[in-house]
């Protein structure tokens, strides 16, 4: 039986939590990324791709959210389950962004969207990534494949829209 969009969607998650963090909710990164999903804090409150802001998502989380900055993103993203919960909101825009593309989506989440619109608009040449950014979403797929014992689609099913139910349809 073939596994629903949004039991790959969670089932996901947890992967990308070990390739990010090895499922540390205080982990930083060299580069500033925080938590278990190492979300980037100076791009959480306005991330684009039709990703919520970190502020819309802690205030319904029930979070004061004082001011915009990068200080208080980097606070915010320090709670695992906000942080798990920006990460997959992230995620989800780039795997649309991408077509449902898992590897370019990962491969995007790993880079951080800005760069990879950079790489891509100069011919997105495998040659011209860092050895991490080469290895992430081969990473991802692996950690998949061992946690859960199967294979991890290369290609997302995005949504696609419900038929009308027969007899809603007006002339």
């Amino acid at each position: 039986m073939a596994e629903t969009r949004s039991e790959i969607m969670r089932g996901l998650i947890q992967p990308i939590m070990d390739q990010e963090s090895d499922f540390r909710p205080d982990a930083i990164s060299e580069d500033g990324a925080v938590g278990l999903m190492q979300v980037m804090p100076e791009y959480a409150f306005q991330y684009g791709y039709g990703v919520p802001s970190l502020a819309v998502l802690a205030e319904e989380m029930g979070f004061d959210v004082p001011a915009e900055t990068t200080d208080a993103a980097h606070q915010l993203l320090l709670d695992p389950e906000l942080n798990e919960r920006m990460g997959t909101e992230i995620l989800r825009g780039l795997l649309k962004d991408q077509d449902g593309n898992l590897r370019e989506a990962l491969t995007a989440y790993n880079m951080g969207a800005p760069d990879y619109k950079k790489w891509r608009a100069a011919g997105a040449d495998p040659k011209k990534l860092d050895k991490e950014a080469r290895n992430y979403a081969s990473g991802v797929f692996e950690n998949y494949r061992r946690m859960y014992g199967r294979e991890l689609p290369e290609f997302f099913p995005l949504a696609t829209p419900r038929a009308r139910p027969a007899g809603l349809l007006t002339q």
